[in-house]
């Protein structure tokens, strides 16, 4: 044989071998970096299940869905929260984040007026879109008219919660919308309540000059999540959000029976 041709085969198989060599270690780094993707895919999955990481809001923006907030976040999914101070709590931060994060001002068990600069601070701490100013404490109307217009530039949404079966304030373009409070404890609707109450209270606001896209409507989660009754209530709240042009639905938390993430798939369901 030619030594020129065995010498050029020699080369043939050392190529041939160092290919298939590199294809090898190219596969093998193929396959460690796949099974380095899946793990780290794993452990994200794992780590936003666990610690809800990401709010995967159940509804669109035209709706504003969601509720109060005092302590930890309990309405997953809800594209709305209002945290507040209630009970002496301090201002927390959803977590995880929806779209519209009201801080609330006022509400149950918060007789302390806020500064200026503490109101700004909260705010800030919170990165929030709107204000809610809740009656149902150290906030009046006459308070919350000065304040939405006070503050007209430093949050998007300012909303008026005014008492239950309390004053009515004529329409006021201080405030992008009203959440009328159309509730007691947490027996709301197990006691006087009624669907029809809730439709009287509706049209002081109206005959107040409100119109339905700029009113909120609200419910008690508890109540709601409590019986058949509440659970009536509850489905009625959500017609008239559906079919009579309601800009929302928000709930008081309920954290005994905490009711307020299977109320929200209620609400998920029948819109």
């Amino acid at each position: 044989m030619n030594m020129n041709i065995k010498i050029n085969q020699i080369f043939i198989v050392l190529n041939f071998k160092f290919l298939y060599m590199l294809l090898h270690i190219y596969m093998s780094k193929r396959v460690i970096l796949t099974i380095l993707a899946i793990v780290i895919i794993i452990i994200s999955i794992v780590a936003i299940v666990k610690y809800k990481l990401i709010n995967i809001e159940l509804f669109g923006n035209n709706k504003m869905i969601g509720g109060f907030m005092m302590g930890a976040q309990t309405w997953q999914g809800a594209n709305t929260i209002c945290p507040g101070k209630f009970g002496n709590h301090n201002v927390l931060t959803p977590s995880p984040r929806p779209s519209n994060v009201w801080l609330t001002l006022g509400g149950e068990g918060v007789t302390t007026p806020e500064t200026d600069s503490q109101i700004r601070d909260d705010v800030r701490q919170l990165n929030a879109t709107g204000i809610i100013y809740d009656t149902e404490g150290w906030v009046t109307i006459e308070g919350a008219v000065q304040m939405a217009n006070k503050y007209k530039s430093l949050v998007q949404n300012h909303v008026l919660c005014a008492q239950i079966d309390g004053q009515v304030h004529n329409y006021d373009s201080a405030f992008a919308y009203i959440a009328p409070m159309m509730y007691w404890g947490s027996d709301s609707y197990q006691g006087q309540i009624t669907a029809s109450w809730i439709d009287g209270q509706l049209q002081r606001w109206s005959n107040a000059g409100w119109p339905k896209n700029k009113i909120i409507l609200t419910f008690q989660s508890a109540s709601a999540g409590a019986d058949s009754k509440g659970r009536q209530i509850l489905l009625n709240l959500i017609n008239k959000l559906k079919n009579e042009g309601y800009a929302g639905l928000l709930g008081w938390p309920d954290y005994i029976t905490k009711k307020d993430a299977s109320n929200l798939q209620i609400i998920n369901s029948n819109l």
